[in-house]
């Protein structure tokens, strides 16, 4: 890690910009191990796209991704005229209502000046708009598995096929691993992508990172955009770290997993077996000291829903700000619920649960699950990788090589139903994986 301590006015940025130049230039030769440059700000109006392109020598528009919010790319998509083009079969009675939501959007921005109200709608156009989107997405996404069967053959027709390619024009992160260099916020490099085609999920993988040189601006800014990040999507997400054990908890003792995926924990690796029992005893311990059998709930003002905190209603789970009370649960039988109470600081909680030792706990359990899923994933890679390289001399089918993230969330997959409790523990195993990379690095 390089730090340039400069204030501004003294060039910082078309240094950089030169020195990305120069690392993408394949020809140089200095820099071949350089797989994808990343640059990352607070701003989206921050990223300096335009100015690499003054020194930038490869094809710009092929090589250089702005990476935007899918809401963003769909509005400016829209204003270029892009879903006036697409065939019908995309077309149903909820993208009418997309559209008619994005032509009113666009005629407010258009206004020269607005009023107050003005701002206001254009605000809440974008809300809609953004749930439309999600929507549009998701039948975009079935409609290619109706078409193709692997995400290799969906962006081979995003390429190949008239009435396909401007979906890669919409979401051009689909093809984000054949980008040289990428422009995104730090809040976006966070949040990851969107699935589709084959791509999505995080970008804080290994898959995504090795060989990436990440230049990030207005580093003091950035830091806060990790905190405020980190505390909006629990706020966003409505994720409870509690009721996600308990999933993880209810799964271990049931029989969600394919044959595949049982062969290789009992079949391939007798230590990854003994692990497994170990990870279900760990479990098991954890549900009955901590009661985790009952729901936990707040008593009603005990924290300022504003601050940052542990819990609201059981659903978020965000900081703990250092304060002179202690925080812990006690049952509450009449209820059957643990009930989160306030106590002086240095109060005994003795028969009852102590909140910060609860998720300390369990947080340490989530990681030690993740090193699992880690090494079941890297086996069950390859031995589908074996299958496919088989499958393909025989057959002459191309398949695409599974790589260990998607061998991980394949298991995340049959462990969880719920979407958003995939998304924490993938988050906690991407988190373990890229600490395994700095290690072997």
């Amino acid at each position: 890690m390089v730090e340039i301590p400069l204030p501004t006015g003294f060039g910082k940025t078309h240094a950089v910009m030169q020195a990305m130049s120069v690392m993408a230039d394949r020809e140089t030769g200095s820099f071949s191990d350089v797989k994808r440059i990343i640059f990352t700000t607070t701003l989206k109006k921050n990223l300096p796209v335009e100015k690499l392109r003054d020194y930038y020598k490869g094809d710009f528009d092929k090589e250089v991704l702005l990476l935007k919010s899918n809401v963003d790319s769909l509005i400016d998509f829209h204003a270029n005229g892009g879903l006036s083009k697409i065939p019908e079969k995309f077309k149903d009675d909820a993208f009418y209502k997309m559209v008619k939501r994005l032509d009113h959007l666009k005629t407010l921005q258009a206004k020269k000046e607005k009023s107050s109200d003005d701002f206001e709608f254009i605000q809440e156009l974008k809300e809609h708009v953004n749930k439309d989107e999600q929507v549009f997405r998701k039948h975009i996404r079935s409609i290619l598995r109706e078409n193709f069967r692997t995400s290799l053959e969906q962006k081979r027709a995003l390429r190949k096929k008239s009435e396909f390619q401007w979906i890669g024009k919409l979401y051009p992160y689909i093809f984000i691993d054949e980008k040289k260099v990428i422009f995104m916020t730090m809040r976006k490099l966070l949040s990851g992508l969107s699935p589709l085609a084959g791509t999505g999920n995080s970008m804080l993988t290994e898959e995504f990172l090795k060989g990436a040189v990440i230049f990030i601006d207005e580093y003091d800014a950035t830091k806060k955009d990790v905190k405020d990040e980190i505390i909006e999507e629990q706020l966003r997400e409505h994720l409870d770290l509690i009721r996600v054990f308990g999933s993880v908890h209810s799964a271990l003792h049931s029989e969600r997993f394919s044959n595949d995926l049982l062969d290789v924990l009992h079949m391939v690796d007798y230590t990854l077996q003994k692990f497994y029992e170990s990870i279900i005893i760990h479990a098991n311990e954890l549900y009955e000291r901590f009661y985790l059998g009952l729901s936990y709930r707040q008593e009603d003002g005990l924290v300022d829903r504003k601050k940052n905190f542990l819990f609201y209603d059981s659903q978020f789970q965000t900081i703990l700000e250092k304060a002179n009370y202690t925080i812990y649960a006690k049952e509450d039988k009449a209820r059957h619920r643990m009930s989160i109470v306030r106590g002086k600081s240095g109060s005994a909680i003795d028969g009852n649960v102590g909140i910060q030792d609860l998720l300390r706990k369990v947080d340490a359990f989530m990681k030690r699950f993740s090193y699992f899923i880690w090494r079941w994933a890297n086996a069950y890679m390859i031995k589908e990788n074996n299958k496919r390289i088989e499958r393909k001399a025989k057959e002459g089918l191309e398949l695409e090589i599974m790589t260990v993230d998607n061998a991980a969330y394949s298991i995340i997959d049959k462990f969880l139903s719920n979407q958003q409790e995939k998304r924490i523990i993938f988050s906690y195993y991407s988190k373990f994986n890229m600490g395994q990379r700095i290690l072997s690095s």
